[in-house]
């Protein structure tokens, strides 16, 4: 009888999953490195790490729109993002935070922040939010990042940090538009990329279908 139940179980679980297979289609991929401008506006192109990256953007952003989308629950959005050189974290400029964010159809899905600091003396971190949400999180410098050995992007004190971003997001409408900025502090810094920027590359867009 129990082995019977047990059957009937597996059974019920197999039959469950059938109803989740999510049908899927990539509706979005750029590795920018043929300066395909298709659906973004403000686009910008820089070389970096041996080839070509979305940017850099400092006070500013760019935004994608893709039209007829197929038949989706869910939008998979996955991309590399390339912190540039000084990025302050949670303390910026003035006492104010280094934000970055990323909004789809107006709605921000990440809010966080970025530092590229070093632990000064005394262990004193300047901190970050991501990988959480900005505010009330503390992390050290450059936590979650994938890679944090490449060069500045134009300042050789600094340093790139590079993290990857992927956020799966409830969406079932016939157009998407997202939308990447910064809300970088200048304060009495000489404004400029030089001085703090970030980048995206090897952008992709899901729809997925349940």
């Amino acid at each position: 009888m129990i082995q019977k139940l047990l059957v009937f179980a597996l059974l019920a679980l197999v039959m469950s999953c059938k109803k989740d297979v999510r049908d899927s289609k990539d509706v979005y991929v750029n590795n920018f490195e043929t300066a395909d401008k298709t659906g973004i506006q403000n686009f910008l192109s820089v070389k970096f790490n041996g080839g070509y990256v979305l940017g850099p953007y400092r006070g500013s952003d760019f935004v994608l729109t893709i039209n007829d989308l197929p038949k989706h629950k869910l939008l998979r959005i996955s991309f590399d993002l390339y912190i540039h050189d000084a990025w302050a974290g949670n303390n910026g400029t003035d006492g104010k935070p280094d934000l970055w964010q990323m909004m789809v159809d107006g709605k921000t899905y990440v809010n966080t922040t970025f530092s590229n600091l070093s632990c000064a003396a005394g262990n004193f971190c300047p901190p970050q939010a991501y990988p959480d949400e900005y505010p009330n999180n503390n992390h050290n410098p450059k936590s979650g990042a994938i890679r944090t050995d490449f060069p500045g992007l134009c300042q050789t004190t600094q340093a790139s940090t590079l993290y990857h971003i992927e956020k799966t997001i409830t969406h079932d409408a016939d157009n998407a538009q997202m939308k990447c900025l910064d809300k970088l502090m200048q304060g009495s810094v000489t404004p400029g990329t030089c001085y703090a920027s970030w980048s995206v590359d090897n952008l992709k867009i899901t729809a997925i279908n349940l």
